[in-house]
């Protein structure tokens, strides 16, 4: 059934249309990614779509009752909320009905019996329901839960306004998941997120029952959530039905068939299934018939055809690093109160590209900047190779006069070295999608992807021999990631960097150093492989808590029995005896009377069904534990007794 339903839209600005004539739905329950390159307008139609924006023509229409909910990539809350009170705030609804709720109660317990009871009773079983609809009573642990996996635990009662920009955005996304709706609208949701908790973010979206519409560049997020995939272009919207691959496959045969597409953007593509092909899970038999018939060789593109609208990012070095490249030794560093390393090491030799991975809050930035010399280790020292030469990414930018034009902020200098060569600014500029117009415009009118792309153009301009990146790939969309990987891939110098998009340090790096208790351990390979390790360890730390409880269970049983070898069976233990055996019989015919009640059919049948099984379970569990107890008291006293 249509949830959303969204026709004939037609937008414009200034400069032309954004939309025009635009028609698409979103079912019930389906999952929708918009994906498209920078500036082509996503985010302007997520606007549209909510009320922000109104068009110049169209109707959107939500279904009569339906609710949505709303992922913005700027946050709109009150800085003087703290993240307990601003995600609270998400669950208001349940919390006025379980007030009402209670109201009611009190009048059943000082009402008498006659039609306003029973009107009564009705009222207070609706508002159950209502209320496990809304998610249930507990809302306050699941307020705090949502907080905890979003990896705000130490800032929950900290106002808003004190945190980060990153710790912002996920106070945000916490409120929009944990609100009831009908209709997720999520915009770069994996933003600020740390790959643990975008694996964490895909799995619980892809087990709702509710609709989703989001725009992300997350690859894994589009070939393992998504049902279908619309791809928005200055022309047309393209709606592909399935998953990433898919989209992959059927982009490069329209490109292909339509005789307008770009050489190395096709090659970039092809490149992209092929690697698919290779890892993701196999294709269904649909899709498999659907790839065949697809003609998806890398074929010579035909003369004519032109890359104007692909980034052509190349990265060289004029300089050959050294056996060692950066490290540290006995790293100590504190922000305040909280200790982000303590005695960490690393090092990193030539020729290895390491993705730093770790939690929200772990540091990753924090040993970038020690590695820059921004910040000073509070003990410990860092090192850098004889021969390193480092061009420095950072997830802001530097610090830039925003009246400047594009030109202008790639240095003094008409020419650029990269490697051996020299490039005029201009052509250099152009590499990354900068005209000769957008080359004029000042720096604070530049998009997201813009700004991203330049800060690029200026690592690259740098010609040094290792690239430190923090979150280069934010703001960019999927053919500048590809450009960015292939560009990356081919470099011969050293790379570290710090990114939450798994698919890009899956592709890119042989070594992984995540933060893990305040020290940095190293993986060989890549992201996947890294994953894996987790898991073992993970699963290690586990079976060890297992036998440890199983060896301290087996050591009170020990104690236990060297107390009874030490002690005669007397009057006292046999009364104990008589008044176990009673409670025992007491508390199995109380346990097959909840078994009768589990099993009568019309428990099922009543309004606050819920409720009563809810209660049933809880006093289930009451009298087992209460038979477990007594069970192993009767035990002890039967082998004292001999």
């Amino acid at each position: 059934m249509n949830l959303l339903s969204v026709k004939g839209l037609t937008q414009s600005y200034g400069n032309g249309p954004v939309y025009t004539d635009v028609s698409f739905g979103v079912d019930d329950s389906e999952k929708v990614a918009i994906v498209g390159s920078n500036g082509v307008g996503k985010t302007t139609l997520f606007r549209i779509l909510v009320g922000q924006i109104e068009p110049d023509s169209g109707v959107i229409a939500l279904r009569q009752g339906a609710t949505l909910n709303y992922l913005s990539q700027e946050v709109g809350f009150d800085g003087a909320l703290t993240p307990r009170q601003v995600v609270a705030r998400a669950v208001e609804r349940v919390q006025a009905v379980i007030a009402e709720h209670d109201t009611i109660s009190a009048q059943i317990a000082s009402c008498a019996p006659g039609d306003d009871f029973e009107r009564l009773l009705q009222e207070q079983e609706l508002l159950q329901l209502e209320i496990e609809k809304l998610g249930g009573w507990d809302w306050e642990r699941r307020v705090d839960e949502m907080l905890d996996r979003l990896g705000l635990e130490s800032v929950l009662d900290t106002p808003a306004e004190r945190l980060s920009g990153g710790q912002q955005r996920r106070v945000d996304l916490a409120r929009v998941l944990l609100e009831t709706a009908d209709l997720l609208m999520l915009d770069e949701p994996t933003n600020h997120l740390d790959p643990q908790t975008v694996d964490w973010l895909e799995g619980w979206l892809r087990n709702k029952t509710r609709g989703l519409l989001l725009v992300t560049h997350d690859r894994y997020f589009l070939e393992r959530v998504v049902d279908r995939i619309v791809e928005v272009s200055p022309t047309a919207f393209y709606d592909f039905p399935g998953r990433y691959q898919v989209f992959m496959e059927r982009k490069l045969a329209r490109m292909r068939l339509d005789g307008r597409a770009q050489a190395r953007e096709q090659r970039l593509i092809a490149d992209e299934l092929d690697r698919l092909k290779n890892s993701a899970k196999p294709l269904t038999t649909i899709e498999s018939k659907r790839y065949s018939t697809l003609s998806m060789s890398k074929d010579t593109p035909r003369a004519g055809e032109t890359d104007d609208d692909l980034m052509k990012m190349q990265l060289a070095t004029g300089k050959e690093l050294g056996p060692l490249v950066l490290s540290g030794r006995g790293l100590v560093k504190r922000l305040g109160d909280k200790l982000l390393f303590d005695g960490a090491d690393f090092n990193i030799a030539s020729g290895e590209k390491v993705g730093l991975v770790g939690p929200n809050g772990a540091g990753k930035t924090t040993l970038l900047r020690m590695l820059m010399g921004e910040l000073r280790p509070d003990a410990g020292t860092v090192e850098m190779g004889e021969h390193t030469e480092v061009a420095y990414l950072r997830q802001q930018g530097p610090p830039v006069d925003p009246d400047l034009t594009v030109y202008e902020s790639l240095g003094p200098s008409d020419y650029v070295w990269v490697g051996d060569t020299r490039h005029h600014k201009r052509r250099f500029l152009e590499q990354f999608l900068f005209d000769q117009r957008t080359q004029k415009t000042a720096l604070r009118l530049l998009s997201g992807g813009q700004k991203r792309r330049l800060q690029l153009a200026r690592v690259v301009a740098q010609n040094a021999n290792t690239l430190v990146l923090d979150e280069p790939t934010n703001d960019l969309d999927i053919l500048a990631l590809q450009a960015l990987e292939t560009a990356l891939e081919d470099f011969p110098g050293c790379v570290l960097v710090v990114s939450h998009d798994r698919y890009f340090l899956n592709r890119l790096c042989n070594v992984i150093m995540a933060v893990e208790d305040h020290k940095i351990v190293r993986y060989d390979g890549n992201y996947d492989r890294y994953k894996k390790a987790l898991e073992r360890k993970l699963q290690r730390d586990k079976d060890i808590a297992a036998q440890q409880r199983s060896e301290a269970k087996q050591q009170r049983r020990e104690t236990r029995q060297q107390a009874r070898e030490q002690v005669k069976f007397t009057s006292k233990h046999k009364r104990e005896l008589e008044t176990l055996e009673r409670e025992i019989a007491d508390a199995e015919e109380q346990r097959a009377d909840l078994e009768e009640q589990l099993a009568d059919p019309g428990l099922y049948d009543r309004a606050d069904v819920a409720e009563r099984l809810s209660a049933i379970r809880a006093r289930t569990d009451e009298v087992d534990a209460k038979l477990e107890r007594a069970y192993e008291r009767w035990m002890e006293l039967e082998a004292l007794k001999g």
